[in-house]
């Protein structure tokens, strides 16, 4: 909402970015505990679409759209 009103741009995107690299670093090590945990070092076990990802995907990428949609026509051209 900030950029829509260009209030603290670029800053705002900058510190998004910054955000992301935040919550990787944990989720990380958090998947290599799983991994490690579940003795698949590599994550070979989990390494291949299913049915049920596929069952999942297809509501992301609607939500996905919708997102962009929104953000795609609230602005006043």
């Amino acid at each position: 909402r900030l950029a829509m009103k260009e209030l603290g741009t670029p800053y705002t995107d900058i510190f998004s970015m910054l955000v992301l690299l935040a919550i990787y670093v944990p989720l990380s090590k958090a998947q290599l505990a799983i991994n490690t945990s579940q003795n698949d070092v590599d994550g070979n076990l989990n390494s291949n679409f299913t049915v049920a990802n596929y069952l999942w995907i297809v509501p992301g990428l609607l939500l996905w759209a919708l997102a962009i949609f929104g953000l795609v026509t609230s602005y006043d051209i």
